[in-house]
């Protein structure tokens, strides 16, 4: 990723984090500086290359995602695109999944990261 090496590296220390469970991040920028782009290519990576599980989760498919149910299998990064930008469907907001996505993760067996851009 030439060019945003420490941006890279940044997001490497976020999902590696030792706590496991779950954490979370957001990465911002002027529209069209390249943060979908980055986190495309660091979530292909970290699936490639670190076996992870996980991509872009659709923001459209936010509300319809059951998330009370589902149950990673493995170490998972879930990325939403414009996340801090549009207003969340349902009720729903940033702040409700990441109460969420804590509680039930928090102490999990398999670390769970979410970056939203």
């Amino acid at each position: 990723v030439l060019g945003r090496e420490e941006t890279f590296a940044w997001l490497d220390d976020f999902r590696d984090k030792p706590s496991g469970g779950f954490a979370w991040a957001r990465l911002t920028g002027r529209a069209g500086s390249g943060k979908s782009r980055l986190a495309l290519e660091f979530a292909d990576w970290t699936v490639r290359e670190r076996g992870w599980q996980g991509g872009f989760l659709e923001f459209s498919q936010l509300s319809q995602f059951d998330w009370e149910h589902w149950q990673p299998w493995g170490p998972t990064l879930i990325v939403v695109d414009y996340a801090l930008s549009r207003p969340w469907p349902d009720g729903l907001s940033a702040a409700v999944l990441i109460r969420r996505m804590a509680e039930r993760f928090g102490a999990g067996d398999h670390p769970v990261r979410l970056l939203l851009l």
